[in-house]
């Protein structure tokens, strides 16, 4: 009998791209569902968010930049997956970066993800271009939008994440970015 159970549970695999499919239409209580409720993501940078409540937040911010993932180069060892991630998203678009790669470890515990890692990839030049475009904005904003910079903060430094109450603020200033860059 637990073959049979065992036979029948989703793959790592289907339930990676089914996890990718609820990221891309957007269905965030969708999306949480196949993760554990101690779930950590670790961003490349090093910058972690531990449990379903913080993951909803970057998520939801995922969301309102209309974030999609590609998922490929899928490979399994144990109980972890391992890929290559194509995201795209609005913000990053706004910073002149159409997509960013990224090297993915998915680990599962139960049938859930319990961790995500990711790190640069082979074709992380679009990382480091995202990193210096991220960099000129960032300069922009500090100087020509002090006070708008810290409303959008809340008087507290920036800690690697935005969230979904600053989200929308830092894509206007993107954008605003961007079209005085074409300007200029």
């Amino acid at each position: 009998m637990t073959i049979l159970a065992s036979s029948c549970s989703p793959s790592p695999t289907s339930q990676v791209r089914a996890m990718e499919r609820a990221h891309n239409l957007h269905q965030l209580d969708k999306e949480l569902s196949f993760y554990t409720d101690d779930a950590r993501f670790e961003a490349k940078d090093g910058s972690t968010v531990q449990g379903k409540d913080g993951l909803r937040k970057i998520f939801t911010v995922d969301v309102l930049f209309n974030n999609s993932l590609a998922f490929s180069d899928i490979s399994i060892v144990g109980n972890s997956v391992f890929c290559t991630v194509e995201e795209k998203n609005d913000m990053w678009r706004a910073l002149g970066v159409e997509k960013v790669y990224e090297r993915c470890e998915i680990v599962f515990k139960n049938g859930l993800i319990q961790e995500v890692r990711a790190t640069k990839s082979a074709q992380s030049e679009s990382a480091a271009e995202l990193d210096k475009a991220d960099q000129a904005f960032s300069a922009w904003a500090d100087k020509n939008r002090p006070e708008e910079v810290a409303k959008l903060l809340g008087g507290k430094p920036f800690e690697g994440w935005l969230t979904p109450e600053n989200a929308l603020g830092f894509l206007k200033l993107a954008r605003e970015w961007k079209k005085l860059k074409r300007i200029q």
